[in-house]
């Protein structure tokens, strides 16, 4: 007799994501094999969907100009919305934009024709309307291939950078500014602590200035940085928002932001790094004492 696992076929999906707010100059670029952003003007066609979403939605849909898209099959070791979210921390990292979902739509093929279905996304991307918004560049987006490449293998291998970069994308689609702060907050944690004793913040700075300068006059600068926008993280987790002014607290967000960024860029890039990382406690102070190469951190 045939096992029925034999004879039965694996499920496949084209999937569209309309990027709305997504600026850039080029027509079509590949992220990662299977994988691209595109210009499309007449996307596929699944008018069929159209009754399950507003006209409002649909307009907005159909109407950008770009969209992402992918296949899926059974077999992927990702779901179709953690490629897609995958895919915009990506350009999140590349720099700050207004890239936002929706809608996300999945049509059958191969085995599966007839079959399609529609995602409503409620947790999207937030941005702060002071930053910049550049369109993307060609080189942008290669810089944002490199780096889904980068988290997928962080994504799959389920250890702390894993944790880290959920946590990253949490702060991203928080609404209130508290809520992201924390959130990002808890990712640099979740990259850089190595030990539970007392002076954390000294920790977490050193190890900040070790992996993202070289010279000691720079990891000074980034040490004194990190210690200051620490130190906001820490009236925002403890009911102390008093401290932070209400007109400096998006633009301190926004610098955190830029931090996590600059570390997440400096990890992702090298793959010594990111193994060292995914180790234990141990492992970790052993690695970033060997990458201080005797760094001794300013008293503060």
């Amino acid at each position: 007799m045939r096992n029925v696992s034999d004879t039965a076929m694996t499920r496949a999906f084209e999937v569209y994501v309309p990027l709305k707010g997504f600026r850039y100059s080029g027509d079509n670029i590949e992220l990662a094999p299977g994988l691209k952003i595109a210009r499309l003007t007449k996307p596929a066609s699944f008018n069929d969907l159209k009754k399950f979403v507003s006209d409002d939605e649909w307009e907005d849909a159909i109407n950008a100009s770009y969209w992402l898209l992918y296949e899926w099959n059974d077999g992927n070791l990702n779901t179709t919305s953690e490629i897609m979210n995958l895919v915009l921390l990506s350009l999140w990292l590349v720099k700050p934009n207004r890239v936002e979902v929706r809608l996300k739509f999945k049509v059958g093929k191969n085995g599966s024709e007839g079959e399609s279905g529609r995602n409503r996304i409620l947790d999207r991307m937030q941005w702060i309307a002071e930053e910049e918004n550049e369109d993307f560049s060609e080189e942008d987006i290669l810089a944002a291939s490199a780096y889904y490449s980068a988290f997928r293998n962080v994504y799959k291998s389920r250890g702390r950078l894993s944790n880290a970069m959920v946590l990253t994308l949490n702060g991203c689609c928080a609404h209130f500014w508290q809520a992201a702060l924390i959130s990002h907050a808890a990712a640099v944690e979740a990259i850089l602590t190595y030990s539970k004793k007392p002076g954390l913040t000294r920790r977490l700075a050193f190890s900040y200035a070790c992996l993202t300068e070289k010279e000691r006059i720079n990891r000074d600068e980034a040490y004194q940085k990190f210690v200051e926008l620490y130190s906001i993280r820490s009236d925002a987790i403890h009911g102390r928002v008093h401290n932070i002014g209400e007109y400096e607290r998006l633009p301190s967000l926004s610098r955190f932001q830029n931090l996590l960024r600059n570390l997440w860029s400096n990890i992702l890039s090298d793959n010594t790094t990111i193994v060292e990382l995914d180790k234990t406690d141990e492992e970790r102070e052993i690695f970033l004492c060997e990458l201080a190469n005797g760094y001794t951190a300013p008293n503060l």
